[in-house]
């Protein structure tokens, strides 16, 4: 699993390549903590490149929501492959966070 950030103005772009299971939820976890540290208000994890989202990861997912309410920032998500957007669905994450087919969709969200 590898995680590539890169700023875009208010919005910072998490692009995740790789399978997030019980193995890798840890270090997702940790480059999401990173990711949301600093000055942009707004996080994309765009998942196109992830083919696995396991419960692990879900959970890494809803630790980071914690910290970024706190710290009164907000999160989409954006490309996600069929299973992992179910994965997502069915956990009622996207209640939480918009699940978006693209980048741009997820940046016109975040910024409403």
């Amino acid at each position: 699993m590898k995680v590539v950030g890169e700023d875009f103005g208010d919005v910072r772009e998490a692009r995740v390549e790789g399978k997030i299971n019980s193995l890798t939820a840890p270090d997702f976890e940790i480059a999401l903590e990173q990711a949301i540290q600093g000055e942009p208000k707004n996080l994309i994890v765009n998942l196109a490149e992830v083919s696995f989202l396991s419960s692990a990861g879900l959970r890494s997912i809803l630790r980071i929501a914690m910290r970024l309410e706190k710290a009164d920032k907000t999160m989409a998500f954006a490309g996600a492959q069929d299973l992992v957007a179910e994965a997502v669905r069915l956990s009622g994450v996207h209640k939480l966070f918009p699940l978006c087919a693209t980048t741009q969709e997820a940046r016109e969200k975040l910024r409403l």
